[in-house]
């Protein structure tokens, strides 16, 4: 059940990501704002990723 919340968690961590790297990209005003929130969710995806190995592996 764990796993599923966190491949599931993983996923929409991955596409908000990817959202807000576009909103980065191709908005007029520069804002370092999305580039934050974007890396932070990667990084977070990461980290389920991590604690998603962790669990299949023991």
């Amino acid at each position: 059940m764990i796993i599923k919340l966190l491949t599931i968690g993983n996923v929409i961590l991955l596409i908000s990501a990817m959202i807000f790297i576009c909103l980065c990209v191709f908005v007029d005003e520069k804002n370092n704002v999305y580039l934050f929130i974007s890396l932070s969710s990667l990084i977070l995806s990461s980290l389920f990723n991590i604690i998603k190995r962790q669990y299949t592996k023991g």
